[in-house]
């Protein structure tokens, strides 16, 4: 059964409430440790409310008890949570360690299990009766339910002693925001002793939630509105701390004013026989002051410490002025970049030594690509070379409208050369021919071993007749220039095939004209150049070559 009872309406309104402040507080929990707690705080609120207004509604004894004793998960949560909401907010740097946690859910766990089964033992609650109309539940506290009190009140003495040391030790201009919380714990302190005092005689019911519901209001406010703001000045000397950079300040002396724990290291190292206290030290020599005051607002330099250390140092600074605008002294944040530096050395070094191995793997990869167009014997270019060489030829030909011919020359009888005085005199036979041919080559014009006994000439801006005449030089010089092979003189001529770009060739069709030019100057009786021209459009619409004897 359910009735009226005036007091539910205030459970419902702090269970209502609780909700309301913990949606809120519930994005912000990771903001900060006291954020966190005061989200756990405020939905234990909402448990320890919303519990205690169903306990004072109903009409049974055992029902209300039942609800009397489920409060507890809330009123652990709640308590627990008011404590690390005041250690988070005296401490910025702190959190809850695993350890912590595990030692705050000790007493929790044994309050919940106690009450939960009550029943069984009566330690939390002796007993209970009702009393008045509406009735209300007037429960005995056993010994357990005073381990739980006394548990209680030391865990918020302790977070209030937290919050007042932190308060007395913040600067004067910081201090507002912690009056909050200490004034936020009072209401549920009287509201606790006052149920503690009348609720076993049934005058009252624990409104102790109620009063909880206000103070969270309260630190909600506070923690939102003005701690989060102000606790950045008031941690600064923690930042300045654990931070890894020396913030060093000196006065217009180089004394030094104060400075960081990293300050602290960077001075010993630089100076290892430094007073106990660097206070008040002369910083002048050690940190070469007037250099880095004059060096700009950010600098980086090197200072050699007594000990012959190399220390690279990137110093930023910025001056001290009072009201008159005068300055006082200098702040000075030292970065110690020696093994950043040491790094990029390192790096740098690295680099070049890859940058000279992909030098010379890329020289390696050229000489290779370069072995595998030549010829071994004769060294000239070989038939993979001339596809590459002649397309990019007859391309520039036709852009530019300039002349381009090729002649095919073959060594005449060298298969009886070969036959008459072994492979190695043939070998030779080749080698000088092909050194005779080059001699005569221009600078931009390609000399490469065909194949066998056979060498392909690539000459840009030559006529067909032009590269005719070429030919007969050469074939003249073969002709003139004898041989000794074992002991007689012996002399070898050439054949050669001329043929020119007219402007629709293919690479391919060049090499097939000069070939077939070449096969008419060996049927003619070798030792003799003849010349391909152009004959008629074929039924394709391109234009063909044949082979004409003396190039007529």
């Amino acid at each position: 059964m359910v009735r009226y009872q005036p007091f539910a309406l205030l459970f419902g309104i702090a269970a209502f409430g609780s909700i309301i402040a913990t949606a809120i507080m519930w994005p912000r929990r990771r903001l900060t440790p006291a954020a966190g707690a005061m989200t756990v705080a405020m939905a234990g609120l909402a448990w320890w409310s919303a519990t205690k207004c169903l306990s004072v509604l109903a009409t049974d004894l055992e029902v209300k008890l039942a609800f009397e004793t489920a409060i507890y998960p809330g009123v652990c949560a709640c308590v627990a949570g008011f404590f690390c909401y005041a250690k988070g907010m005296a401490d910025r740097a702190w959190t809850l360690s695993r350890s912590a946690a595990f030692l705050l859910a000790i007493e929790p766990a044994f309050a919940i299990v106690t009450a939960a089964t009550n029943t069984w033992h009566r330690e939390f609650y002796a007993g209970a009766v009702l009393s008045g109309s509406p009735p209300l539940l007037a429960p005995q506290p056993g010994p357990a339910f005073w381990v739980h009190t006394i548990y209680s009140y030391v865990l918020l003495a302790w977070a209030m002693f937290a919050l007042v040391r932190a308060c007395l030790q913040a600067p004067r201009s910081y201090r507002g925001h912690f009056v909050w919380p200490l004034v936020a714990v009072v209401p549920p302190v009287i509201g606790n002793i006052i149920t503690v005092s009348y609720m076993p005689q049934g005058k009252t019911v624990g409104l102790t939630p109620v009063f909880f519901c206000i103070s969270a209001g309260a630190c909600c406010w506070a923690l939102l509105r003005e701690a989060l703001p102000e606790l950045v000045p008031v941690a600064g000397r923690q930042i300045l701390e654990t931070i890894s950079d020396a913030v060093i300040v000196i006065d217009r002396s180089s004394r030094v004013l104060d400075l960081n724990p990293a300050a602290d290291r960077l001075l010993r190292r630089l100076q290892p026989d430094a007073p106990p206290s660097i206070l008040g030290m002369q910083a002048r020599d050690v940190l070469s002051i007037d250099r880095v005051l004059s060096a700009g607002s950010d600098a980086e330099y090197t200072l050699t410490a007594a000990d012959g250390q190399r220390f690279d140092l990137n110093v930023r600074h910025s001056a001290l002025s009072d009201r008159a605008n005068r300055v006082i002294g200098w702040v000075l944040v030292v970065h110690d970049v020696t093994e950043r530096n040491r790094q990029r050395h390192e790096l740098r070094a690295a680099n070049d030594e890859l940058r000279e191995q992909l030098l010379a793997v890329e020289r390696l990869r050229a000489e290779l690509a370069e072995q595998a167009s030549r010829d071994s014997l004769t060294g000239l270019h070989n038939r993979r070379y001339l596809i590459g060489a002649l397309d990019r030829e007859v391309a520039l030909a036709a852009a530019e409208r300039r002349p381009l011919s090729v002649v095919m020359i073959d060594i005449d009888h060298f298969k009886g050369i070969n036959d008459r005085f072994g492979h190695i005199a043939g070998d030779e036979v080749i080698a000088t021919t092909a050194q005779r041919i080059t001699a005569l080559i221009q600078e931009g014009e390609s000399a490469v071993r065909y194949g066998g006994e056979e060498f392909f000439l690539v000459l840009p801006g030559c006529t067909a007749e032009q590269a005719r005449q070429r030919a007969e030089t050469m074939r003249e010089v073969c002709v003139s220039s004898s041989f000794i092979i074992g002991g007689q003189p012996l002399t070898v001529t050439i054949s050669g095939g001329v043929a020119e770009y007219l402007g629709s060739e293919s690479p391919a069709a060049l090499i097939e004209a000069a070939d077939q030019a070449l096969y008419v100057a060996k049927s003619l009786g070798r030792n003799r150049i003849e010349t391909a021209r152009a004959t008629a459009s074929s039924s394709d619409g391109r234009k063909t070559s044949s082979a004409c004897p003396g190039g007529l």
